[in-house]
């Protein structure tokens, strides 16, 4: 089977323009010359608006995980005290980091397919009438299950209860796809990666960076070298890098923001959240009254990144999935941790459009039907309905 044949639907990495592809090829120069500080600064400014904010931005060589260490020890000291809303996997994951450093991290546990329970978290902050906790880990979209988290809602809390606490996010599977805006609620750092909704190979990883976050890492005593954004910005701008930068990485990431700004920041978030919810209406047809699928979330927290889907039998989310490869070359993401083998996550971030959808749905219906799913007639027609209303 050619790759190049697949309909690739992963929840990251995700599919790659042929323009970014094709930028990434050009020569290399001098990363220290003028014609690499004009491509950092363009970078630098295009992910301040998709970020949606005017504050200092970091981009290192990494994955999203290295956005996390770098978060924790640029901005806290050894037992320090910190609150992670846990909604799966990667949320998880980033409390398992923080762990690792020392740091004293209480996990809020959430319902898995139904989110963050406001009034229980509220509660948990007004408990903790000495501040003791120094920061709270906030993923956007946890990839593992789909779950978006209302942020703003969040800060709203904070607020509330007047707890001076740290907001970080994680936004590397929302950043592009969703709607985001770190200024305007007040979001201490936003920890993000490219591989995602910005549309390229995995190995650059961004933060923003607020003055309240910035003047709390010049407190901080967490061993750090690689990841000391201290280092890396004069001035509230990024001016050095750890070790060489990575000239193609940013050709490729200087013409995927070209291609988000040329289609329109908000334009984008729509055609992510018109195909998320063909996906989830195709999905919730098929389920009806079946015995073996469901959507796993069917709620306003729903992500327009990718859909869930959660089988009832053992072993039958995975043999979908391999036929769908190997017969209807269609390429679906399996579930992760404690949710491996039970679910199918349909990516449908970054580069995607309604026919390539569509053909996947198609794929994924027929690869169900050899597997004698119990499904519900009409999926791929309540998809079809979403992208094209009766009323024309």
């Amino acid at each position: 089977m050619s790759l190049q044949d697949v309909l690739f639907n992963n929840p990251g990495p995700t599919n790659i323009p042929s323009s970014v592809l094709e930028a990434m090829r050009r020569p290399v120069i001098d990363y220290r010359g003028s014609e690499f500080y004009r491509i950092r600064q363009g970078c630098l400014n295009g992910l301040g608006k998709v970020l949606k904010t005017e504050s200092s931005i970091v981009v290192m060589p990494a994955t999203g995980h290295g956005a996390w260490e770098t978060a924790l020890v640029n901005l806290f000291s050894p037992g320090d005290e910190l609150l992670s809303l846990s909604l799966g996997y990667f949320g998880d994951a980033w409390a398992r980091y923080a762990r690792k450093f020392g740091l004293k991290t209480v996990q809020h546990k959430c319902d898995r397919r139904h989110g963050v329970n406001f009034e229980q978290l509220e509660r948990e902050l007004r408990a903790d009438l000495g501040g003791r906790t120094k920061g709270i880990l906030v993923t956007h979209c946890e990839t593992s299950t789909g779950i978006m988290t209302d942020v703003a809602e969040v800060r709203r809390v904070l607020e509330r209860t007047g707890h001076p606490a740290l907001l970080l996010v994680d936004v590397i599977s929302s950043l592009g796809c969703a709607d985001f805006r770190m200024d305007a609620w007040k979001v201490d750092v936003a920890c993000g990666a490219v591989q995602k909704g910005l549309m390229m190979p995995a190995g650059l990883c961004f933060l923003g960076v607020s003055e309240k976050a910035l003047s709390a890492s010049r407190s901080s005593t967490l061993p750090k070298a690689y990841w000391d954004w201290n280092e890396m910005l004069v001035d509230g701008r990024q001016s050095n890098f750890p070790g060489t930068a990575p000239v193609q990485m940013f050709y490729g990431l200087e013409e995927a923001l070209r291609l988000i700004d040329e289609e329109g920041l908000e334009a984008v978030h729509q055609r992510h959240q018109r195909i998320a919810s063909c996906a989830k209406a195709a999905v919730r047809t098929w389920s009806g009254t079946s015995k073996d699928i469901a959507l796993f979330s069917d709620n306003d927290s729903n992500s327009p990144s990718l859909t869930t889907i959660v089988f009832k039998r053992p072993n039958l989310a995975d043999r979908v999935r391999e036929t769908a490869l190997s017969r209807h070359k269609v390429q679906l993401g399996g579930g992760i941790g404690e949710l491996e083998g039970i679910l199918i996550r349909i990516g449908h971030m970054g580069k995607v459009h309604d026919g390539h959808l569509l053909g996947a749905l198609a794929g994924l219906q027929a690869a169900m039907r050899v597997n004698e799913v119990d499904l519900q007639p009409g999926g791929l027609d309540a998809a079809i309905a979403c992208l094209v209303p009766l009323n024309g």
